[in-house]
């Protein structure tokens, strides 16, 4: 066992294998259609090891390859590379590219290398907003919408009206109309043109507009108006027509003069000649309103010329009063008068002979008011009168001057138009209508489009999207630069991206920090950070230090740090920590000290969560960190402590089974029981032994190898169980 220790701690000491992408995180901000990014890569390697590489760059929405360039094999590999982009977008969106420098030591006498690849990768976020042009064409674009927005509320609002109104009618009177279907269709279609321009599909959206037909009801509906205020004027009409007064002036004129009642005439014959009543019949009354504008001035007339002839007839019958030496009435209903008039004029008549014949006509007699005209010119009483200056007449003298009729004889017979009650009985239509104000649309910039992995969304920062950040183990050289520890979960991250689960971040950049968010994809950002480094500001932008000796209480305190970088940087409001081995440890310790608002679960892989025990304990600080080891004690005060923290959030350990390990089963590395956590949910994967260079423990990091361990892991974050070995 300890030779097969020191034959491990040989090849990781040997066969040390770095790769550095500068910049790792980049933001590029444009309004054209093409764009330029630099690299710079550099592969550091054990003198006597020729590395060979690969180096692609990746579209990740067309999830094409752009470039495949492969260099090597040689030492000390240092080259620049740019790459010119055209971005094939138009609008405001984001794009994502990935570069990837995947590098592998060739095996020679004095180079013991195992051939596996180091990945390193580098992502570059392209932000694009409108061009002049694009933005010119969406203000003319949100002009258009928001003018056929109106139209189509004006054309729902009067199929609204148009069957409120109907529904009113059928409730008073038979009609033909019927209500009219909603705008289903042109909705259907304008929702469409909106989303063409929310997408910034501003060409479609143009087109759609162009098509957009509306059915008419909004012409409909100004043409039942229309109908409906002639409807409710010739129901006036008709409800003054059957008013006593209208049928009094027509047996009144009918009496007098039966030509100056033709207009009267006319108008109640043309009412009852009507086939069927209807809204439509009564809407349709064309001659109704002329006809009634005639018959109007004349029953306005009416009064005057009534009160004319019955002053007249009592002026007359004073007269006749004196003649016969008789008492006539003066009142009461002007027949009656007549009617008195004509007895008297009979029995004198008969009791007289030689007296004119005029005497005969019922209603002859003389007058001396003078000619009588109404407001139409037509001349009612028609006569003449000469008379001597002598007032002495005798009755045969008055008689003898009378030459005209002032009452024809048809005055008291009875007259009265055929009224057509199915008209005259109804009332105005008075439809609820809906008149509240359009609100008007207002269109805002349609978002910008983030599109990965074949699909595009909105660009958004969801606080609930949570990113994943992989945190490594020990490092077993702490001469080592601290690349080497964070390369550990570079397959695990860059097998999620190539399945389109997560934004492959790479490994954070502290030059770049502060400068822009990574992604607003629809995707959870994945980024690997280590502990290794100490941050801090200068001249205004972040630096580094490398500290590897100072103990998991200050990797915790820098694990803060690095999660608030992330959150800063993704615009969410919790991270999902996936730790290996004593990341596992400095995660737990984070918890402890800072509480998990900031952390939604956590996932330990390969974890000494109950210390490390036999050689592990012995060789650790051999080339390691001397304080870390000493806190990863199974009977160190920072483990005791440990041990009674139970965290809130959801947490679970991934533990390698099957190996020998100092006596017991385990990962080569770590016991299983030492990694198991009475309060987590334990996952089991049983391993290979004695693969020498490689370790159980850290090759359960390799999903090729182990792809149990990636199932699990999806299973924990998404919810996509596969399949994995339990002991």
């Amino acid at each position: 066992m300890l030779t097969n220790l020191f034959i491990q701690l040989r090849f990781l000491i040997y066969d040390d294998l770095l790769v550095e992408l500068t910049p790792l995180q980049s933001i590029v901000e444009t309004n054209t259609s093409t764009v330029r990014l630099d690299y710079d890569i550099q592969v550091r390697n054990f003198r006597f090891c020729k590395a060979e590489c690969n180096l692609l760059l990746v579209d990740a929405y067309h999830q094409s390859l752009l470039s495949n360039e492969t260099f090597g094999p040689e030492n000390g590999i240092h080259i620049q590379r740019s790459y010119t982009l055209d971005l094939n977008m138009s609008g405001s969106g984001e794009r994502i590219y990935y570069l990837y420098a995947i590098c592998r030591n060739h095996r020679s006498l004095f180079c013991r290398t195992d051939g596996d690849p180091t990945y390193r990768s580098a992502i570059a976020t392209v932000n694009k907003e409108y061009s002049q042009e694009e933005q010119a064409n969406l203000e003319v674009l949100k002009a258009d919408l928001e003018q056929v927005y109106m139209e189509l509320a004006e054309e729902s609002r009067a199929q609204i009206n148009f069957n409120l109104t109907v529904d009113a009618i059928k409730a008073v009177i038979e009609t033909g109309l019927e209500p009219v279907p909603p705008l289903t269709q042109a909705s259907l279609q304008f929702e469409t043109c909106l989303n063409a321009y929310y997408r910034q599909d501003l060409q479609e959206a143009g087109r759609l507009v162009s098509e957009l037909v509306f059915p008419g009801h909004k012409a409909d509906f100004e043409k039942l108006l229309t109908a409906l205020e002639s409807y409710n004027s010739h129901i006036n009409i008709l409800t003054d027509l059957s008013n006593q007064t209208y049928l009094d002036a027509y047996r009144f004129y009918e009496a007098i003069n039966h030509s100056t009642a033709t207009p009267l005439r006319a108008i109640y014959s043309e009412l009852e000649a009507l086939p069927q009543t209807s809204f439509e019949v009564v809407a349709g009354l064309e001659n109704l309103t002329q006809l009634f504008a005639e018959v109007k001035g004349l029953v306005e007339n009416y009064s005057q010329e009534q009160t004319w002839v019955e002053a007249n007839l009592s002026w007359q019958m004073a007269n006749l009063s004196r003649l016969l030496a008789t008492n006539l009435s003066h009142s009461g209903d002007l027949c009656d008068r007549l009617e008195e008039i004509n007895n008297l004029t009979l029995a004198h008549n008969s009791a007289t002979s030689g007296w004119p014949s005029e005497l005969s006509h019922l209603l002859e007699f003389i007058s001396d008011e003078p000619e009588k005209v109404d407001s139409n010119g037509t001349h009612l009483l028609k006569g003449e009168l000469n008379l001597p200056n002598d007032g002495n007449l005798s009755l045969e003298q008055y008689f003898a001057y009378i030459n005209f009729s002032l009452v024809p004889d048809t005055y008291c017979r009875e007259v009265a138009p055929l009224i057509n009650r199915s008209l005259t009985n109804r009332t105005q239509i008075l439809p609820d209508l809906d008149s509240n104000p359009f609100a008007p649309l207002v269109l805002g910039e349609p978002k910008k489009i983030c599109c990965i992995y074949g699909i595009c969304t909105n660009c958004d920062l969801n606080e609930t999207r949570y990113p994943i950040v992989f945190i490594h183990g020990h490092a077993v050289n702490k001469k080592e630069s601290p690349e080497s520890s964070i390369k550990a979960f570079a397959q695990i991250q860059k097998k999620m991206s190539d399945e389109g689960l997560i934004v492959n971040a790479g490994d954070i950049d502290y030059a770049s920090i502060g400068e822009g968010y990574w992604s607003q994809m629809n995707v959870p950002v994945g980024v690997r950070a280590t502990y290794y480094y100490s941050s801090y500001y200068d001249t205004g932008s972040l630096s580094k230090v490398i500290r590897k000796e100072e103990g998991i209480e200050s990797y915790s305190l820098r694990l803060k740090e690095l999660i608030d970088m992330v959150l800063a940087s993704t615009g969410a409001g919790k991270v999902i920590i996936v730790a290996h081995s004593m990341g596992g440890l400095v995660s737990r310790n984070y918890l402890l000290l800072f509480g998990d608002e900031k952390v939604d679960r956590l996932i330990l892989i390969a974890t000494p969560n109950q210390g490390v025990i036999g050689g592990t304990e012995q060789f650790c600080s051999w080339l390691g960190d001397k304080r870390a080891c000493e806190d990863m004690s199974s009977e160190s005060v920072f483990m005791k402590r440990l041990e009674n923290f139970v965290p809130s959030i959801p947490v679970h350990t991934i533990i390698g089974t099957g190996c020998n390990t100092w006596g017991e089963d385990g990962d080569e590395i770590v016991q299983t029981h030492s990694s198991e956590l009475a309060y987590a949910t334990n996952h089991y994967v049983a391993g290979r032994c004695n693969q020498l260079p490689a370790v159980f423990h850290s090759e359960l990091l390799n999903p090729e190898k182990y792809p149990q361990v990636y199932d699990v892991l999806k299973e924990i974050i998404w919810g996509r169980q596969e399949t994995f070995v339990e002991p």
